[in-house]
């Protein structure tokens, strides 16, 4: 299901990224018919179209010009509803379900439908513009607002400065900026006048506070909650995830064995690498460590350390106050390579903390033997000459452990094992049936989310 802005915030930040303007086009549904009306739509679309407008019927579509009145009259020969139309939306979803659609058309229609217009989200529709409704009133006290559907306002040349800042703030998708004075297909454009109404009306929708951070968070929330369902459903379809690998044959050639002296190093956060170590400690003491944090964890265990991944995996699930079964043994899986669908993550936990903890505030926190490290060194303290752990009473191998293993050495030959143990046709065909089960549907997009600048320090 969709919730609120997020199918049209998806197509703005693309055209955005790519430096395009969208193209909105607008039909009446049911003219000629319902039907044709469907084809129209995703010949809109094959056509470059990027938001597609329904026009609801109304007996009196006083802002529209001869032409799309005629077209509202023959719709309502036929009879259209505005149920037929959430209908008509539905089966185009079916299809597509990229496209955002806007419902527009007059206020008499949605007050006689708000029971329907509630629902309206589940058949597909993102937005309402209702044409006849002041931009700045509230729609809640009318009966037909839907928090799952957008609300688009308009803005016409004769809207005052006062208006359209209060037009700004209660609208949500895009403002409709009616560019001419007159009904649809009037001739009488101001070109000067547009845009220096339309550069007002921007100033106005970017001064609202935090206006793209909220739509952000929304977007982020609702993709969360989509991944968390995704995971639960998962391991109702296969519900030993936690004792049986997704892919036997991919474990079976990794072979990995409990070695107890590296297992006791991880659990306890005694590796002598410090990011790491600090995570580890701070899981230890507060049940809690985030996402990134968790995959870096099991990173370390899989292809460092080559342990098994259902005792580490077991060892995590007991210190999260958060476990949720689904979401975690599928993430051990996923970080430990035995699914043979995702892409080997192993993580370097030096880079990791130079990235997220650079001045090592974080790591002296939770490795307070490490907290008169020169920061030069925090990171690899073991680097430090002898004469500097003397004067600040740190000897590693003593104070603080040495590294267990040649962190860069033991990732490579672990990555090396992983894609080794792929290798074979009934492996990959294994592979093919999880990604077949499992795998997700959505298209891939192109990242448009600026590396986090971010310490370390405000993330846990």
């Amino acid at each position: 299901m969709e919730f609120l802005l997020i199918r049209l915030e998806r197509k703005f930040a693309y055209l955005k990224e790519n430096s395009k303007k969208a193209l909105v086009a607008y039909l009446v549904a049911g003219d000629p018919d319902i039907s044709t009306t469907l084809e129209l739509m995703h010949q809109f679309v094959l056509s470059g179209v990027d938001i597609i407008e329904l026009g609801v019927p109304f007996t009196d579509p006083i802002a529209e010009g001869p032409i799309i009145q005629a077209a509202h009259d023959r719709a309502l020969k036929n009879n259209t509803s505005l149920n037929d139309i959430f209908k008509l939306v539905e089966k185009f979803r079916e299809k597509n379900t990229e496209t955002p659609i806007i419902l527009m058309g007059y206020m008499n229609t949605f007050l006689a439908n708000s029971l329907a217009l509630k629902d309206a989200h589940i058949s597909g529709s993102d937005a309402v513009l209702i044409v006849d409704i002041p931009g700045e009133s509230e729609l809640d006290e009318m009966g037909i607002k839907n928090k799952n559907l957008a609300s688009i306002s308009l803005i016409a040349p004769t809207t005052s400065e006062d208006r359209i800042s209060q037009i700004c703030s209660s609208s949500s998708g895009f403002i409709y900026y009616v560019t001419l004075r007159g009904v649809t297909g009037s001739s009488h454009l101001n070109i000067d006048e547009a845009e220096e109404k339309i550069n007002f009306i921007k100033k106005n929708k970017e001064n609202i506070e935090n206006h793209s951070n909220w739509i952000r968070s929304l977007s982020s929330f609702r993709r969360r909650l989509a991944w968390r369902c995704h995971f639960i459903q998962k391991l109702e379809m296969e519900p030993n995830l936690d004792l049986v690998a997704q892919n036997p044959l991919i474990e079976k050639n990794m072979d990995r064995k409990l070695d107890l002296d590296r297992f006791d190093k991880w659990a306890n956060g005694n590796t002598g690498w410090p990011f790491f170590d600090a995570c580890m400690r701070q899981l230890k003491s507060t049940g809690w460590i985030n996402f990134r944090m968790r995959a870096m964890m099991m990173s370390c265990a899989s292809y460092n350390l080559w342990l098994p991944w259902r005792e580490t995996g077991e060892y995590l699930a007991k210190l999260f106050l958060d476990y949720e079964p689904g979401i975690h043994w599928s993430q051990v899986g996923m970080q430990s390579g035995t699914t043979g669908i995702n892409t080997i993550r192993a993580y370097s936990m030096t880079k990791q903390g130079k990235d997220h903890d650079p001045n090592g505030e974080y790591i002296r926190k939770w490795i307070p033997e490490l907290s008169m490290v020169p920061t030069d060194y925090i990171h690899e303290p073991w680097k430090m000459s002898e004469k500097i752990q003397e004067s600040i009473t740190c000897h590693i191998g003593k104070d603080y452990p040495k590294p267990i293993l040649n962190e860069i050495e033991s990732r490579k030959e672990g990555i090396k094992k992983s894609y080794s143990a792929r290798k074979g046709d009934d492996v990959r065909d294994i592979s093919r049936q999880i990604l077949k089960r499992h795998g997700s549907r959505s298209k891939t997009r192109k990242k448009t989310t600026p590396k986090s600048t971010t310490i370390q320090k405000t993330l846990f």
